[in-house]
């Protein structure tokens, strides 16, 4: 993953608000700081997109010994994972801190206009995130089963599942028969099908 990228981020943005901090009174701001580093946010996305894979990995080699040893306990696998989830967590954190802050800061704060819109940027990176990790799993999904053929630039999973249909004859009249056992049962058919963002796939199961 891009975690070599990511921790510098948050190291550089830590230090200017902790700089902030040191010199505080009620007119400081630290939107700016936010605003500055919002847009550089998206890099979560990578890492976003590779989460699954690594934890699908972990679950291999939970039981090796030599994890357990790095972490010096039997709780290595879910120590490890704790850990990786963490930067999932990180823009949805960031997103309630400055909705917070927007919230306790009043509108004529000289903090507060750009508050507001390094919380429209975040927002907007926490949505791109979220979509483009939704898309990377689709995609896999089709790829898995070899489906990829209908992957094209735009083209977008939206749901997929199964469809059951009943199989008559339109043309046949409906029966005056009550005896329950001699009543012809009405075949069913079932179909997979793919909702895509402009083309539905029905496929034989």
């Amino acid at each position: 993953s891009n975690i070599t990228q990511i921790l510098p981020l948050n190291q550089n943005m830590l230090t200017q608000l902790e700089d902030r901090m040191k010199h505080w009174n009620i007119y400081q701001v630290i939107g700016d700081i936010f605003l500055k580093f919002a847009p550089f946010f998206k890099m979560y996305t990578q890492y976003g997109n590779l989460y699954d894979n690594a934890t699908q990995l972990l679950g291999q080699i939970s039981n090796e010994r030599w994890l357990q040893q790095i972490f010096g306990n039997d709780n290595a696998a879910h120590d490890l994972e704790a850990l990786l989830i963490t930067p999932i967590q990180r823009i949805p954190r960031y997103k309630l801190l400055i909705s917070d802050l927007v919230k306790h800061t009043s509108k004529d704060h000289p903090d507060y206009n750009n508050l507001k819109s390094a919380l429209s940027i975040v927002s907007d990176v926490a949505q791109h995130i979220n979509e483009s990790i939704k898309y990377t799993k689709n995609n896999e999904k089709l790829g898995e089963a070899s489906l990829s053929f209908l992957l094209i630039p735009a083209r977008q999973l939206i749901y997929d599942g199964t469809l059951s249909v009943y199989v008559g004859d339109k043309h046949s009249k409906p029966s005056t028969n009550t005896n329950l056992l001699s009543k012809k049962v009405p075949k069913m058919d079932r179909y997979h099908f793919l909702l895509f963002n402009d083309v539905l796939a029905v496929l034989d199961l």
